[in-house]
């Protein structure tokens, strides 16, 4: 199981350019993907247009050290140029309750 999750919520206006961010996510997700420690990335959008971080991305990641890596490449830092204004913080879960996202087992109590 992953030890790191990326949580990065992303200003985005309701009246920026959704196309033009979601192509630049789209990049970054790519070359990321290619990364040693990367394992999956899910971007969200927010149902209202009023909400502060309209865009949040949360990743999967399999160490601190391989997410720091990744981010401090040349490589990500040339994509990440210019990208809305951001907050990532990586975290590390401590519970979880539901189903399993990848299996759909049933899952609970604190991990």
């Amino acid at each position: 199981m992953p030890d790191m999750v990326l949580i990065n919520p992303f200003e985005v206006p309701a009246d920026g350019s959704d196309a033009e961010f979601l192509a630049g996510w789209q990049a970054a997700a790519d070359y990321l993907q290619t990364q040693p420690g990367f394992v999956s990335a899910r971007l969200h959008r927010a149902v209202r247009p009023d909400a502060r971080f309209r865009y949040v991305n949360v990743a999967l990641w399999e160490s601190a050290q391989s997410f720091m890596a990744a981010v401090g490449s040349d490589g990500f830092r040339a994509l990440a140029a210019g990208t809305a204004p951001n907050f990532p913080a990586l975290y590390e879960v401590v519970a979880t309750v539901g189903a399993d996202t990848t299996t759909g087992e049933p899952v609970g109590g604190a991990s």
